[in-house]
């Protein structure tokens, strides 16, 4: 959706390249979190590809529950 790009990491890129990984799925994808945590073994989990407009939530509400509640 409109919150999650990858040209939102690009102020990220310069100090902690070699530290990024992109994977692009659902945060509703429980069993491929499951498997990156197990893999990576980050030290914390920050999801930034919530749903943040009201009015969004209001007009689209479907996609606010499946992003901000079940993800």
């Amino acid at each position: 959706t409109y919150a999650g790009h990858e040209e939102s990491l690009n102020w990220l890129r310069p100090q902690y390249d070699n530290r990024l990984t992109l994977v692009v799925d659902s945060i509703t994808n429980g069993a491929k979190v499951s498997e990156l945590l197990k893999t990576h073994k980050p030290d914390a989990l920050v999801a930034f590809a919530a749903e943040s407009h009201v009015d969004n939530s209001i007009a689209a509400s479907a996609i606010f529950i499946e992003t901000n509640i079940i993800g």
